[in-house]
């Protein structure tokens, strides 16, 4: 997935996303790997890799098992490396297997689905 346009809210994501250069993101990012370029108010968990571009700057904290960091990039928050990404794909996995029974049921109950959606507009779903 390439983010391509400022998002506020959080982004969860079982495969792989790229923040590009000249995007803000105002919330967290829950993803298996990401390439960032662009600038985040918010923690990263990457269940794999996070590599961060020299025109990224981050405000958050950083849990990964991976981590690439060019020089001239920017870092405000806490690193901590984890030896197993499981437990952070199994929480991605549970929010996108939460959210897609709600996407399913707006043709059936267009109100309840409508509730659920307004509940969870801040995040973004991929």
């Amino acid at each position: 997935v390439w983010v391509t346009q400022s998002v506020n809210g959080n982004i969860y994501c079982a495969k792989s996303i790229t923040v590009c250069k000249d995007v803000e993101i105002l919330g967290n990012i829950h993803c298996k790997s990401c390439v960032l370029e662009g600038k985040i108010a918010g923690n990263i968990q990457a269940s794999d890799t996070l590599e961060i571009k020299a025109s990224a700057v981050l405000n958050g904290n950083i849990i990964a098992k991976k981590l690439n960091v060019d020089r001239a990039s920017v870092l405000n928050g806490n690193i901590t490396i984890i030896k197993d990404g499981r437990l952070i794909y199994s929480e991605i996995k549970h929010k996108i297997d939460k959210i897609n029974p709600v996407v399913s049921r707006i043709d059936i109950q267009p109100e309840k689905a409508k509730a659920d959606l307004n509940e969870n507009k801040n995040e973004k779903w991929w």
